[in-house]
């Protein structure tokens, strides 16, 4: 998952993971990727997420990063208080 928003296996390729500790790495499978596509974003409308209190209308952060360290998906959470109506967002 991406924060919380569900991804899809074939999203991403073969991933793998080397544990320190033992000096081994696990292949995890993955799909074929997404063609031509550099960054990933997914939404959501989570309302209880942890992130969702008071004036909080949205928070987003990055949940996977490439070989470089750039950030290829994210996720933007869209909290209750955005589609409420209790705060004059539209005014900013």
């Amino acid at each position: 998952s991406c924060q919380g928003a569900p991804i899809p296996v074939d999203h991403f390729g073969t991933e793998y993971f080397f544990d320190q500790v033992t000096g081994t790495a696990t292949e995890m499978p993955g799909g074929t990727g997404i063609a031509d596509t550099d960054l990933m974003l997914y939404v959501t409308a989570n309302f209880s997420s942890s992130s969702c209190g008071g004036s909080t209308l949205a928070h987003a952060g990055p949940c996977a990063y490439d070989q470089y360290g750039r950030p290829v998906a994210g996720n933007i959470n869209i909290c209750e208080p955005f589609w409420s109506g209790d705060f004059d967002w539209k005014k900013d």
